[in-house]
């Protein structure tokens, strides 16, 4: 979804835990939920109406991987 260094970026201008909105150059819409000291996931509906979940780590290495319908 966002290379290691957009990742990161990402996580420094939202340093608080919450839930972030935001917009991919393709257009498509994601969600970030963030736990300070933690890292964050990533949500982004698929095509096919399962959703891409992208687990990162505090310095927006990803960690894994899971779909959910």
């Amino acid at each position: 979804m966002h290379t290691i260094s957009n990742m990161k970026a990402l996580l420094e201008n939202h340093p608080e835990s919450g839930i972030y909105t935001g917009t991919l150059e393709s257009g498509r819409e994601y969600i970030l939920y963030r736990q300070e000291g933690m890292g964050c996931r990533t949500s982004l509906e698929m095509p096919n109406n399962w959703f891409e979940i992208v687990y990162y780590d505090e310095d927006g290495q990803p960690e894994g991987v899971e779909y959910e319908r």
